[in-house]
């Protein structure tokens, strides 16, 4: 005595409507692949000036899809980046709408960005966006150093006499007290 069997032309009709349903619902995920929409950069406002720290901040929006949508796709995404005249070198930043970089060198870059469906088909480059990278002159930050030293300096040097000025205080007193 086994399990069940389905028996006759209506139990193999249910079986293999059920199996054309499941199947359905298995394509619809690949099916929405296919048409990987083209992300659009954003261009905060006001623009930025030149980072001078080497960070730069990127955003970027897929038509009316939030990123929940996106990831129920199975969608990643890609940035290229072109820094001056360097070849452009391609980074895989997830299923995000943004992405922080940093320890960037001075110079400029063009970033655009494109959606990569869980099938691995890729979707059209959005319009290029410039970031400018600009650090500090050495010499403003050596600057900045120095004096940040003798400040530095400056307070141990006030905390250690007063330190010593309140001691002996304290020790004077005890001797008159004891006297």
């Amino acid at each position: 005595m086994g399990g069940t069997t389905v028996r006759g032309f209506a139990g193999r009709a249910v079986l293999a409507g059920m199996a054309w349903f499941v199947a359905s619902l298995l394509a619809l995920p690949l099916a929405a692949q296919g048409d990987l929409p083209r992300p659009r950069m954003e261009q905060p406002s006001p623009p930025p000036g030149p980072s001078t720290d080497g960070t730069l901040v990127l955003e970027w929006s897929v038509g009316d899809l939030d990123e929940s949508e996106l990831r129920a796709r199975g969608a990643r995404f890609e940035l290229e980046e072109l820094h001056d005249d360097d070849a452009p070198m391609v980074l895989d930043v997830g299923g995000h709408l943004a992405t922080s970089l940093s320890g960037r060198d001075d110079g400029r870059y063009r970033y655009r960005v494109r959606a990569v469906g869980a099938d691995g088909s890729r979707g059209e480059f959005s319009a290029p966006v410039e970031r400018v990278v600009a650090h500090h002159p050495l010499g403003l930050a050596l600057g900045l150093f120095a004096v940040g030293a003798v400040v530095f300096v400056a307070t141990a040097g006030v905390v250690l006499v007063g330190h010593r000025r309140a001691r002996a205080t304290d020790v004077a007193r005890e001797q008159e007290v004891g006297a």
